[in-house]
């Protein structure tokens, strides 16, 4: 099959950036036991461990969850963690001598901060993190064997194995123990993911996993697999990697470790993130085996309109959108712009080639997508250093020298569409279930989007939607973040979408559409440093904060990092009922699939499966849906079974 991504003009500038970006020599894998001998012979550093600490206090202030997560809501289907308190324990772990090496202070900080916060938009990720990438062995998938019975545990050459006539045989344990609650168990280190079902999911291959430009999933993590049995009591053996992603050139020690990557003045490479290499290994190296040809696409892939000729499928077009962000990385602004405009276009030429074809049905396939730009109604935490700068951006406001915030009031309406008249109306606080909270707001799209540095062309092409929503679908795995959450909540609550869950854990309950980060916008602090941008900085003194507070515009870092951001607001339902954020809120698929061995070789069979459920009468999972005869009917309500039985 020849490639179908275009190497359009966007393409070639991200392939040219790439190739000045990347190595030239792809990293050669060594022993993960010796990469754990580096970093904990890095030797622990107790004064700027302690400033670190105190300097991540306030600026947890700022993410906006933070008051559900000591006690979240019924639904919330991940263990509750106390951030201040947790962050205060480490702090007296540190005071008291209690880590003998830096490798395990930041493994402590990560579990605390990431693994346990499940919040995509929450991310702390010291530099010394990012020196290295671990690789398992082996890749499973699951698979039920006529769509209906349990899924069992099986290699992913298998299903190669499989298409040549040979019958494999299940994974019956892993590292000794019954495979899937060895993969169960193993599944809770899914940090961004907060449903046991999309954690389980991220286990697993799939073609649209494969496909992903830049997805590389969970088989990176630290813990490896190092042998399976099969139901035959064949056992297999796999050799876990690690890889080098920095420049170790001239280090001899744990301490040189520390001064070129860990301390606050250290000036050692950043390593470039880890999908870098997938995006140029998957999409502009191989072919997306499984997939047809589409009909239209953006220069990568990640989002491909495709008009299927299978005859059970005559009715119906696709959408897949492996990610709504922006794919080159690319620092040039305007090549950004491009890519926004590139989206746009293709995906209104391949609807209006969809309808032309006489398709009057669509599935929009969401799944492994980790999001990228879409705001829609939402609350920001009301905390002290909130207040302080709106109450003094009011007082500025209408002076001849404005500050300059991170909140700029123009983005946001009242939920009525008005304007707010001041910082100080929009803030409140006023009260919610979990904490204070600014009032709600809707997203002034049309101020954004006359940004003057934005050219993007906006084509009004119907007067009546294309689609009606009982004629959509929206096929998910869990493993949906960000503005994925927030297009699928805007099509099922504003338009009455119904949505379709693939894979899941073996229970005979409804699975959730969307396992992931349902927040809102997302401050993410420069790498060096890792603080407001200057701009809004330069003038901010600390006048008039309460006694014991501090701003989070400290310029001195203690540590060097590799990423930080928080999420800055709560999406909130658009009707306003209710105060929980969609974060905690929990929502089943209308219908709920699991995964054949003809799903797996080509994307196809999955697609006439989900149009089957949705349009045409089949069953679903049992246990998955409302309706008695196994259709696809209404959303399943909240139930205790799909609660996990697995904690950290």
């Amino acid at each position: 099959m020849e490639r179908w991504y275009l190497e359009n003009e966007i393409g070639t500038v991200f392939l040219e950036f790439l190739a000045n970006a990347i190595p030239r020599i792809a990293a050669a894998p060594v022993q993960p036991s010796l990469v754990f001998q580096c970093l904990r012979s890095i030797p622990f550093n107790q004064t700027t461990a302690l400033r670190f600490v105190r300097y991540l206090q306030p600026l947890m202030e700022w993410h906006s969850t933070l008051d559900y997560f000591q006690s979240p809501p019924p639904g919330y289907l991940s263990d509750p963690v106390d951030l201040v308190s947790g962050l205060k324990t480490i702090e007296e772990t540190i005071a008291s001598s209690g880590y003998s090496n830096e490798f395990d202070f930041h493994a402590d900080l990560h579990k605390l901060l990431v693994t346990r916060v499940r919040d995509g938009h929450f991310i702390v990720t010291p530099l010394l993190l990012h020196l290295f990438t671990f690789q398992r062995g082996v890749a499973f998938v699951s698979v039920s064997e006529d769509g209906r019975s349990v899924p069992q545990v099986f290699a992913r050459e298998d299903v190669k194995h499989r298409e040549d006539g040979y019958c494999p045989s299940p994974v019956n344990t892993v590292n000794g123990e019954p495979a899937i609650d060895y993969l169960q168990r193993l599944s809770t280190l899914a940090s961004a993911t907060h449903d046991p079902d999309a954690r389980y999911n991220t286990v697993f291959q799939t073609l649209s996993k494969e496909s992903h430009p830049a997805y590389w999933g969970q088989d990176h993590d630290i813990l490896g697999i190092n042998d399976s049995t099969l139901e035959n009591e064949t056992i297999l053996e796999y050799q876990n990697k690690a890889y080098v992603r920095a420049n170790f050139t001239d280090i001899v020690s744990g301490r040189d470790v520390f001064a070129r990557w860990v301390d606050g003045g250290a000036t050692g490479d950043i390593p470039l993130p880890w999908p870098f290499y997938t995006w140029l290994q998957k999409n502009f190296t191989n072919n997306l085996a499984g997939f047809p040809r589409p009909s239209h696409s953006i220069y990568d892939g990640s989002m491909a309109g495709f008009l299927p000729s299978h005859p059970a499928l005559s009715q119906v077009s696709v959408l897949v959108v492996s990610s709504f962000g922006s794919g080159s990385f690319n620092p040039d602004f305007q090549v950004m712009v491009n890519e926004v405009q590139d989206r746009y276009d293709t995906a209104v030429d391949f609807i209006r080639a969809a309808k032309a074809a006489g398709k009057t049905r669509l599935i929009l396939d969401l799944q492994s997508n980790p999001g990228g730009l879409i705001p829609l109604l939402w609350q920001h935490r009301a905390h002290d250093q909130l207040e302080w700068l709106v109450h003094e951006g009011d007082r500025r406001l209408n002076t001849s020298n404005p500050l300059r915030l991170p909140i700029d009031l123009q983005n946001y309406l009242q939920p009525d569409g008005s304007r707010w008249d001041s910082f100080t109306t929009h803030f409140g606080p006023v009260s919610g279930t979990k904490g204070l909270y600014t009032r709600s707001s809707l997203v002034n799209v049309t101020h954004w989007l006359n940004h003057p540095m934005l050219t993007m062309q906006y084509r009004d092409t119907w007067s009546d939607p294309p689609f009606r929503p009982e004629d959509i679908v929206i096929l998910l795995d869990g493993e949906c973040a960000s503005s994925c959450a927030i297009f699928t909540a805007s099509l099922v609550h504003g338009q009455g979408v119904r949505m379709a869950a693939a894979g899941r854990r073996a229970l005979e309950a409804p699975m959730q559409g969307v396992g992931q980060v349902k927040g809102g916008a997302v401050i993410t602090f420069p790498v060096s440093p890792p603080v407001l941008p200057d701009e809004y900085t330069a003038d901010l003194g600390q006048v008039g904060l309460p006694e014991g507070k501090v701003l989070f515009t400290e310029r001195d870092l203690p540590r060097n990092i590799g990423s930080l951001a928080v999420n800055e607001a709560n999406m909130v339902p658009i009707d306003g009922i209710g105060d929980i954020p969609l974060q905690f809120t929990y929502e089943a698929a209308n219908c709920k699939i699991f995964f054949t061995w003809d799903m797996l070789r080509a994307i196809e069979n999955l697609w006439h499966t989900v149009a089957n459920v949705t349009w045409n009468g089949a069953k679903c999972e049992k246990g998955s849906i409302t309706e008695e005869d196994g259709r696809m009917g209404g959303v399943p309500p909240f139930r205790k079974s799909v609660e996990d039985k697995y904690h950290l």
